[in-house]
């Protein structure tokens, strides 16, 4: 045994010996004076050169140069704290070769104990074939046109390049091993958590645009509409699955505006000669009825002033009945009645700041609200203003709002979000909500008079609302459109001249 190997029986030494040179990997001992005191085959085709140059050598002779300083403090932390540290833990390492040449390298540390002294025992593992991988998996994904980000299988960001930078408006350095859920808008996380999880449990590379529609949320909070093509990677250091993303929200926006001319002029047609009969049609019935129903309101009223004394208690409900009803059904006629009147009023247009009118017709729900305690959030951006009749594009506002709040009061929060923009001639204004949503195969009944798609012990309401936003718009040459999935939430759009082709 040389007299700088560590002191201990024969067969001690012999057996250590022989377990570091069967090891796979690179093995140094190290005394906690610093000196090597034992290395192994592995060690010296690493570093390049022979044990007995190494053996009694500080062990700072394996390390370059510009990090020598610093070695010294770490190793004494090192082998003060005398734990185990992992494979891969801590910063990158490099080691120094004979040549002069450095290799990037991973260290496990272990204390070791051999006849009452310490050691620290150090397996050592070249990773420079993994750095190259990665370099050039860096490179591949910073030549990519689109955002790039890799993921490892704990859903941690490992990778993204300078175009998922911009896209999301972070650093990178900001994101590197933060969880790819701070990419995900907050409402979305769980669901996007389990959806991960299934992806890895069974990786397989997945199309741009395959799957449900998906939101990206900036760093400065704003949401985004994407799409991700999906690819598992298998890597020296793991798996990983590559995800390539693509703001769609341009794409979105051309499929609306495609949506708003696309047999615009025949659907106004249509629509124009159908509510003209509906007009004439309505206000004559409309008239027609009222008479009976004030003479029912009448005799009802009579009876329970003439007799209601004497009326037992089934007798007395059975009268309110005749008497809600009536007050319903007058409610109604007066709803046909103002639905027919559209088409005959002359528009007053003004110019209309949109953002102030939706925001007033917002506060009287969102007070009612804040009393009953109810949370409900109420998000209304900065709007296009138009020129327009005031009072009648209240009406619509009242209406899309008002069906917002009411069908999203079981969720919790309900949220209600307002946007608009300019898109070429039209103006484009959104109400979405997290509510009970609908079913699209009865889209075609939606902008009915009296057409309801819920029953009112749910929600209340005379199905008059949409067909009078419908009547209103059309007087404006403008278009309602919307879009919804049961239990999801529903979005309403509607378009208007814009101030600029007006």
């Amino acid at each position: 045994m040389r007299h700088n190997e560590p002191t201990s029986s024969h067969q001690d030494v012999s057996d250590l010996r022989l377990i570091i040179e069967a090891a796979p990997v690179a093995i140094v001992i190290v005394a906690r004076s610093g000196k090597i005191v034992l290395v192994n085959t592995e060690a010296e085709q690493l570093f390049g050169r022979p044990r007995a140059e190494m053996l009694g050598a500080d062990v700072e002779m394996l390390i370059p140069e510009r990090f020598r300083g610093a070695h010294p403090n770490l190793r004494d932390l090192i082998l003060a704290s005398s734990s185990r540290r992992p494979m891969g833990a801590g910063r990158d390492l490099y080691g120094l070769r004979n040549n002069g040449s450095e290799v990037p390298i991973e260290i496990g540390l272990n204390p070791i104990s051999i006849s009452d002294e310490e050691y620290v025992l150090a397996a050592i593992i070249d990773v420079t074939a993994r750095k190259a991988a990665e370099e050039h998996l860096r490179l591949v994904m910073e030549a990519a046109p689109n955002a790039m980000i890799a993921v490892d299988d704990n859903g941690r960001i490992s990778l993204m390049n300078a175009q998922a930078e911009r896209l999301f408006g972070y650093v990178r350095a900001e994101l590197m091993g933060e969880s790819v859920e701070r990419l995900v808008p907050e409402r979305l996380r769980a669901s996007h958590t389990s959806l991960r999880a299934s992806y890895l449990a069974s990786p397989t590379t997945r199309a741009m645009g395959a799957g449900r529609e998906l939101f990206g949320l900036r760093k400065d909070g704003s949401e985004f509409p994407i799409e991700i093509g999906l690819n598992p990677l298998s890597t020296p250091r793991g798996k990983f699955v590559l995800a390539a993303v693509i703001d769609i929200t341009e794409r979105k926006r051309a499929e609306e505006l495609r949506l708003i001319n696309a047999g615009i002029h025949q659907q106004n047609a249509q629509l124009e000669a159908a509510n003209k009969e509906l007009e004439s049609f309505s206000y004559s019935i409309s008239h027609d009825l009222r008479a009976p129903v004030r003479a029912i309101k009448g005799y009802a009223d009579a009876l329970d002033r003439e007799f209601g004394a004497t009326l037992d208690d089934e007798a007395k409900r059975l009268l309110s009945i005749v008497r809600e009803e009536s007050a319903r059904l007058g409610f109604l006629i007066d709803e046909l009645l103002k639905f027919s009147a559209l088409g005959r009023k002359t528009l007053d247009k003004t110019l209309v700041d949109m953002t102030t009118l939706a925001r007033e017709v917002a506060e009287e729900p969102r007070a009612a609200a804040a009393k009953s305690g109810r949370v409900l959030e109420m998000h209304i951006d900065v709007l296009p203003p138009i020129l327009g009749d005031r009072t009648l594009l209240r009406q619509v506002w009242e209406n899309l709002i008002g069906n917002a709040v009411k069908y999203s009061s079981k969720a919790n929060p309900s949220i209600v979000r307002v946007t608009g923009w300019v898109e070429g001639a039209h103006a484009i204004y959104r109400v979405q909500d997290n509510g009970a949503g609908f079913n699209m195969k009865y889209y075609d009944k939606l902008f009915g008079v009296f057409a309801r798609l819920h029953h009112t012990d749910e929600f209340p309401g005379t199905g008059v609302g949409l067909a009078i936003v419908q009547r209103i718009l059309m007087h404006h040459n403008g278009r309602i459109w919307a879009q919804s999935t049961p239990e999801e939430g529903a979005v309403f759009s509607f378009a208007l001249p814009a101030l600029e082709s007006v």
